[in-house]
């Protein structure tokens, strides 16, 4: 259990650090895209960071179905917002 509560904590930190926002505003229920506003290529940047610092595989996550892209048409993000919501 000490283990669990260890890295809960060790997320929410990392989440914080690299988003820049306040400890207490990372909950375990935080969303990174709608309460957070990760997106485009922030997110790219965000879960690189994530998988070299936590050694987790993330070769076969598909970012575009969770977050827009940076620039685009604006339908492109729209439909992005939309698979969220899905």
């Amino acid at each position: 259990m000490e283990e669990y509560v260890a890295l809960r904590e060790t997320l929410r930190q990392f989440v914080a650090q690299e988003r820049a926002v306040p400890l207490e505003k990372v909950q375990m229920d935080t969303t990174l895209f709608g309460a957070l506003g990760l997106d485009g290529d922030d997110a790219a940047e965000f879960f690189e960071t994530f998988s070299r610092q936590f050694e987790v595989d993330l070769s076969r996550f598909d970012r575009s179905t969770h977050f827009g892209p940076e620039a685009g048409w604006p339908w492109e993000t729209i439909a992005a917002r939309i698979r969220y919501f899905l």
